[in-house]
């Protein structure tokens, strides 16, 4: 019976340990996704050129990687993609 539940409990418990973010981490992550948000702004209106505004997204999608986690990083990627399509050129 213990062998059966251990698993279990742990399975349940976890994914919401490992999906949690603090505060600070969500503040950021808002941030992150402002400014790659204002880069593909800017450059379809054409103020940053394409190797700039290439080096700023992946620098920001580095830094959530490695602040908050891999597993924000793509979403944030997704969620960049899906509300800026015309960024895909610029999005590693």
């Amino acid at each position: 019976m213990k062998r059966l539940l251990l698993p279990l409990l742990a399975a349940l418990t976890l994914p919401t340990a490992v999906n949690a973010i603090s505060e600070v981490q969500k503040a950021n992550l808002f941030r992150n996704m402002g400014w790659m948000n204002a880069t593909c702004f800017f450059y379809n209106q054409g103020f940053v050129p394409k190797k700039e505004a290439e080096l700023s997204i992946q620098t920001i999608l580095e830094i959530i990687e490695d602040k908050i986690s891999l597993e924000q990083s793509k979403r944030a990627k997704t969620l960049l993609l899906k509300k800026n399509p015309d960024c895909s050129s610029i999005i590693p």
